[in-house]
This record gives C-alpha cells, structure tokens and sequence, in this order.
C-alpha cells in the first residue's frame, strides 16, 4: 500500500510498505507531519502537521494505491490565528544581514552629498540627478529588505533556525 500527499506540487508525505519515507519530502515539512496509522484500519488516511505556518494553508492532495485499486481525495487547508500576526512580523535575525547593505548604502549617501558639495556651482543639473539617484537607491534597500523577508518566509524559517546554524561551530 503506497499513500502519497501532495500540496501543489510538493510531496508532503510519503508511505509505502508499513513505513513512512522521508527521502522525497518537501524541505518545509521535514520534522513536521505524521500519518496517523491507527487509523488507516479504519478507512482514514490522517496526516497531521505540526508548526503550521501560513504558508501551509492550500489545496491538499492524498493519494492512496494499493496494487488494485487507485483512490484520489482532496482537502483544503486555512490557516488563521495568532501565528499569522506573530510570522507577519520581521525575524529578528534579518538585522544580521541589513548592514551587510545598509553599510554600503550609507558610504554611497555620503560620496553623493561629497559630490553634490564639490560641483555645485560647476554642474548645477548634479543637484537633481544626485537627488534622483538616493531616492532611487533607498527604494533598492527597502526592496532588499522585503527580499529578504520574504524568502525567509516562503521557507517557512524561523529565528531558532539561524540561532541554531549560528551556534554550531
């Protein structure tokens, strides 16, 4: 008996022959789901996932194959409550990586006014392009930083992750 489910196109879980495998997992559900066995004997194919995250809310599939015979079933996940507010906010580890380009940007702030001072008075259109050019590059650090947010969140990472990764020598 093989039992399969699937959100998308990730594998949530996989069991084949009596025996959960993990192999073939989606990355974001490794550690995180369970199929109930006691209650496959009565007909039910259970999956239990632990952590839920928002992402995790969608159309699930189960597929269930037995040699014979082929059944397909399908569900819906919602995610609401407190998790959805508290995973909206910025982790607390995305300030390592903000001045790895907040350090940069503000030495290029600092050269742009240097040069605004310098030429002043002999490239007068230097004032409107410079001003041009910081609204333009702080538009690319706030792009950044929700750059970095949101890929923390599509992976479904938390801060013990990289207080964890950070930790290990």
């Amino acid at each position: 008996m093989e039992v399969v489910w699937f959100q998308s196109t990730s594998i949530v879980h996989v069991y084949r022959n009596g025996e959960d495998h993990f192999g073939d997992q989606a990355l974001n559900y490794q550690g995180r789901t369970e199929l109930l066995k006691e209650a496959i004997i009565h007909g039910n194919i259970t999956l239990k996932i632990w952590d839920v995250r928002f992402l995790d809310a969608g159309r699930y599939m189960c597929l269930i194959e037995d040699g014979v015979h082929q059944e397909e079933a399908n569900m819906e996940l919602k995610v609401s409550g407190g998790k959805f507010e508290s995973n909206m906010l910025l982790p607390k580890t995305i300030w390592i990586y903000i001045p790895l380009w907040f350090v940069p940007y503000l030495v290029f702030l600092i050269l742009m006014l240097f040069v605004l001072a310098s030429f002043r008075r002999s490239i007068p259109w230097m004032v409107e392009i410079s001003g041009i050019i910081i609204l333009i590059s702080t538009l690319e650090m706030e792009m950044t930083i929700f750059y970095l947010w949101m890929q923390l969140r599509c992976r479904g990472v938390n801060e013990d992750f990289f207080i964890d990764s950070l930790a290990v020598p």
